[in-house]
C-alpha cells in the first residue's frame, strides 16, 4: 500500500494538509466561540451534554475521548456561568450529574450554529459525489485509528523525509 507521503500531490503531503486543515478549522471555530464568551473545549462539552442529556463527568469525558480531570476546568467555568448544573447522583453519592440549564441549551444552540456555519464554509463548492468521497476517506481513517492500540502496536521511530519542492 502506498504511504500518504508517497502519494503527495501539490506542495504538501496528505498528513500536512490534514494537520493544516484541522488547525484552521479549530482556529475558526474557537475564534467565533470565544467572541461569544465560550472557552476552548466548551462547545464540544455543551454539544455532548445536549446530545446525551444528564450524565456524570466520567461519562462526559468518555464521550469526548479525554480524561476526567481534563474537563474539570471547563465544567467549573460552565457551572459558574450558569450553563450547567451539577447535582449529586441520588443512587451513588460519589458521582455528580451534569445537566444543561436553559442558558446552557441556548449556548449549545449557538455552538451548533457556529459548527454548521464553519463546516458549510469548509465544504463550499463540493459536489455531492465529492462529499461522498471525502466522507468515505474520513470513515476509513477513523476506522484505521479506532483499530489501532498503541499498547499492542508501539510506534516505531522513523526518519522524516524532506518533501520535494
Amino acid at each position: 500500500m502506498e504511504s500518504a507521503k508517497a502519494s503527495q500531490s501539490g506542495p504538501f503531503s496528505a498528513e500536512e494538509n490534514f494537520k493544516k486543515l484541522t488547525q484552521l478549522h479549530r482556529s475558526r471555530l474557537y475564534r467565533v466561540a470565544m467572541s461569544r464568551g465560550l472557552y476552548i473545549g466548551q462547545p464540544a462539552l455543551l454539544l455532548t451534554l445536549k446530545q446525551q442529556g444528564i450524565c456524570s463527568q466520567t461519562e462526559l469525558a468518555e464521550a469526548l475521548n479525554v480524561t476526567t480531570p481534563s474537563i474539570a476546568v471547563s465544567v467549573k467555568r460552565l457551572e459558574k456561568s450558569g450553563m450547567i448544573t451539577k447535582t449529586i447522583n441520588e443512587k451513588d453519592n460519589r458521582y455528580n450529574q451534569i445537566e444543561l440549564t436553559d442558558e446552557g441549551k441556548k449556548a449549545a444552540k449557538v455552538c451548533e450554529e457556529i459548527f454548521s456555519t464553519i463546516n458549510n464554509r469548509m465544504f463550499n463548492g463540493f459536489s455531492k459525489e465529492e462529499l461522498a468521497q471525502v466522507n468515505a476517506f474520513f470513515d476509513r481513517m477513523r476506522t484505521n485509528l479506532a483499530d489501532y492500540d498503541p499498547d499492542k502496536e508501539p510506534i516505531k521511530p522513523t526518519r522524516r523525509r524532506k518533501s520535494v519542492e
